[in-house]
């Protein structure tokens, strides 16, 4: 590792606590703007970056892979819930009020 980088990583160190939090929440809202924009091909670059962002909490050692899994799952689950429930739930009232 050349000189620049190791002075990088020993700064992360200094100023970021290890006392994170089960799940990672860098991990869980990335990967849900990452589930938002899934289908977009010109955002290309932007799931790579997510993807680095995700391996980087394991990398610098600031999460375990359990958090990085729980993080996924969750925003999972919100994704899903949000998009597919509560939108859906959204868009049946609108088209009742609309139809009186």
């Amino acid at each position: 590792v050349d000189p620049i980088t190791s002075i990088l990583i020993k700064l992360i160190y200094n100023y970021d606590v290890l006392g994170n939090s089960f799940p990672s929440q860098h991990v869980l809202f990335i990967f849900l703007i990452m589930l938002h924009f899934i289908k977009s091909k010109s955002l290309l670059f932007f799931h790579f970056w997510g993807a680095l962002i995700i391996l980087s909490t394991l990398t610098f050692k600031r999460h375990y892979f359990v958090d990085v899994i729980a993080s996924i799952t969750l925003s999972s689950f919100i994704h899903w819930f949000f998009y597919y429930k509560v939108a859906s739930l959204f868009y049946y009232k609108v088209a009742l009020i609309l139809l009186r």
